[in-house]
C-alpha cells in the first residue's frame, strides 16, 4: 500500500468509542482496505457488528453475554480463556499483514482486567507490519498503549441518559 499504518487511541467516560472506530472502519472498506474488527468483553448481537460482517469485515468477539464483574468464579475462568485465544488469533491475523486496518474494541477493559496480556500488546503494536493501522478502544488506557497512540482522542461525557434511568437502546447505543 506505500503508506505506514497509525495507531489510534479511543478513551475516556464518554459514549461513542466503539462507533468511531466503526465509522472510520465503514470507512476504510469503502475505500478497498482489508479489515478485521475485534470486539474484547462484549458477546452480544449488536448493530455495528452486523453490518460490519455485512460489508466484509472480519469481526472475533471474545465477550459473553453478561458483564464481566457479574461472572461467578467459574464464569471468569471461562472467560479469560476465551479471550486469550481470541487475542492469540487477532494477534496472529495483525502479525499476519493481510489486513490494513484493525480495531481492538474495549481492549483496555480487556488489559485491566487481565484477560489479555498487555505488554505483549504493546510488543505486538511495536512488531506490526508497517502498513496495519491499529485502532484501540476502551476507558482507563494503560500508559503503554497512550505512549504508542498517533491519534489520542478522549471522549467525556458531560452528560448520559442512564443518569436519568433511560438503558441501552437497540440501534442506538448497541
Amino acid at each position: 500500500m506505500g503508506r505506514k499504518g497509525l495507531i489510534h487511541l479511543y478513551t475516556g467516560e464518554g459514549k461513542g468509542k466503539t462507533t468511531a472506530a466503526v465509522g472510520l472502519m465503514v470507512r476504510a472498506v469503502g475505500n478497498g482496505l482489508r479489515c478485521l474488527f475485534v470486539q474484547f468483553l462484549k458477546g452480544q448481537e449488536s448493530g455495528e457488528v452486523a453490518i460490519l460482517e455485512k460489508i466484509g469485515v472480519t469481526v472475533l468477539q471474545a465477550g459473553s453475554e453478561k458483564f464481566f464483574s457479574d461472572l461467578d468464579v467459574d464464569e471468569k475462568k471461562e472467560c479469560v480463556q476465551k479471550h486469550l485465544l481470541c487475542y492469540n488469533r487477532a494477534k496472529e491475523m495483525l502479525l499476519s499483514g493481510k489486513y490494513d486496518l484493525v480495531v481492538f474494541d474495549e481492549v483496555t477493559y480487556a488489559a485491566d482486567f487481565a484477560l489479555i496480556p498487555v505488554r505483549d500488546l504493546c510488543q505486538t503494536l511495536d512488531d506490526r507490519p508497517e502498513h496495519v493501522e491499529v485502532v484501540l478502544t476502551g476507558r482507563e488506557a494503560p500508559e503503554c498503549l497512550a505512549i504508542r497512540a498517533d491519534y489520542l482522542s478522549e471522549i467525556h461525557a458531560h452528560r448520559h441518559p442512564f443518569e436519568r434511568g433511560i438503558y441501552a437502546r437497540k440501534g442506538i447505543e448497541y
